[in-house]
């Protein structure tokens, strides 16, 4: 089984507030050498540079979107289960959860003799998460079914996450005082993907006919997806030990680019723009992919009369269950 996933990050720097920069803040930051990570083409003056392994170059970036810590936790008065509640509920399935750690392990560069190309290159390890808030599910928890007839969908439920390293090299040229170029080439070593994307399907409950309710699960259609992580269907039990040559160049490989340029028509006007991480994963080693799908209406237990010793009814449920979906 073989999954290629296309990569593809725009980021233009024109006072436009984005989250394309790993790093924003040291956008077209020049003083430090990161900044070609970000911009290929920035305009460097460096005759060398050196970075002091998984020092020089650590960053996290975290962000919760749509909730605060003090919504929940501000000493206002307010009982937190009140609080916790109206949380639940006033939240959106847009609303969601990134991170964002690198660990530059080795960068370096200089420039060469004609003094118009700086080389730089490294290797750094990255890891990403992105999660969005499952609305339905969450309020199911939170209250389960009580509420007769209401549907929960479960479309709402999907997160990414993924361990990368990246071995890179790049060119930075200046090609005149107002104008510079350059672009990088990336090696991508997936050590470990989770993905669920692109679920489906309603759970609701109404009244019953030949018992009080009726449960429903209807047009259940959920998966998730792994790399790197399971031997068929047992988790790699050496993934930790295997970790660091999984993450260069041991596992399911990929290449990428970054392309980036600075124009400066005057000394009041600088225009940079930089396109990062355009290129592809190939997952074709240890992919596993689990899944749920189809229909089941259920009324409860019925039981024998007279009961009968040995039958167990709440494994009749879940073998329907298993059958069914």
């Amino acid at each position: 089984m073989k999954r290629i996933h296309l990569l593809f990050l725009v980021s233009v720097l024109i006072f436009i507030k984005s989250f394309s920069q790993n790093k924003p803040v040291l956008y077209d930051f020049t003083e430090v050498p990161q900044v070609l990570m970000l911009n290929p083409g920035a305009d460097v003056t460096y005759k060398w540079h050196v970075g002091v392994p998984a020092f020089s170059g650590i960053s996290v970036t975290a962000g919760v979107k749509g909730f605060k810590v003090t919504d929940l936790f501000a000493n206002d008065g307010i009982d937190i289960n009140t609080k916790l509640e109206k949380l639940i509920f006033s939240r959106t399935p847009n609303d969601h959860v990134y991170i964002n750690q690198q660990i530059e392990l080795i960068n370096a560069g200089i420039r060469l003799p004609n003094d118009k190309d700086y080389i730089s290159f490294g290797f750094y390890e990255e890891f990403n998460l992105i999660a969005y808030y499952p609305k339905d599910l969450a309020i199911f928890g939170f209250e389960g079914n009580k509420e007769i007839g209401r549907v929960f969908n479960a479309e709402s439920f999907k997160f990414k996450t993924d361990l990368v390293g990246v071995l890179h090299i790049g060119i930075d040229r200046r090609f005149n005082e107002k104008f510079n170029a350059g672009a990088r080439f990336k090696i991508y070593s997936s050590a470990a993907e989770v993905k669920s994307l692109h679920n489906s399907g309603l759970f609701f409950t109404t009244q019953g006919v030949d018992n009080i309710y009726r449960h429903t699960l209807q047009d259940i259609n959920l998966s998730v997806q792994s790399a790197g992580l399971f031997n068929g269907t047992d988790f790699d039990e050496k993934f930790y030990k295997k970790l660091s040559n999984k993450l260069f160049l041991g596992s399911n490989l990929g290449v990428g680019f970054d392309f980036g340029l600075t124009y400066k028509p005057n000394e009041q006007v600088k225009v940079t723009a930089s396109v990062q991480d355009l290129g592809f994963i190939k997952y074709s080693k240890m992919v596993t992919s689990i899944s749920a799908k189809g229909s089941y209406v259920t009324e409860g237990v019925k039981l024998q009369t007279p009961i009968i010793s040995g039958i167990n009814y709440f494994q009749q449920i879940i073998d329907g269950v298993e059958q069914a979906i």
